[in-house]
């Protein structure tokens, strides 16, 4: 699965203004559901904020992982969203997170939500691709790192 073809520019944030988790979850549900009919950001919201409750999706090095999964959809959606101050987030480093990706896979289909989980997880573990994603000065930029180091 090749995340950069999925991510569409309207579902990047390069600055968000959350300084909680669930502000930027609030931030980040409001994009992945913009000019989509069949989602609405309060119930994706509420997914991923149940999910979070559970455990952290924070990984350490900047990063988080937020998702759920959701029977409105039948296929992956993605959001990416960047803290330039960073927010913490109970990681096990204890280090704010700048980066937040969001994954909602259909409900129907378990496997996808664990592909997309693992396609984010394999660009995010490489430290130069975090530092590509949290240089760009645009959305297109951000997709255009993630590309890169789904090619490296």
């Amino acid at each position: 699965m090749r995340i950069s073809d999925k991510l569409k520019p309207a579902a990047v944030q390069i600055n968000l203004s959350g300084s909680s988790v669930e502000e930027i979850i609030s931030e980040l549900s409001e994009l992945v559901t913009d000019n989509d009919a069949n989602l609405d950001s309060a119930h994706l919201r509420d997914g991923l904020l149940r999910r979070e409750q559970l455990l952290s999706t924070a990984m350490g090095a900047g990063i988080a992982f937020p998702h759920c999964t959701s029977d409105r959809i039948n296929a992956p959606r993605f959001a990416l969203g960047i803290s330039r101050g960073g927010v913490q987030a109970d990681a096990p480093d204890n280090k704010p997170v700048n980066i937040f990706f969001v994954v909602i896979s259909p409900e129907s289909d378990p496997n996808v939500h664990l592909d997309a989980l693992a396609a984010a997880a394999r660009i995010f573990i490489n430290p130069s691709a975090r530092e590509r994603v949290l240089a760009a000065g645009s959305a297109e930029e951000a997709i255009s790192a993630l590309a890169k180091a789904e090619e490296d």
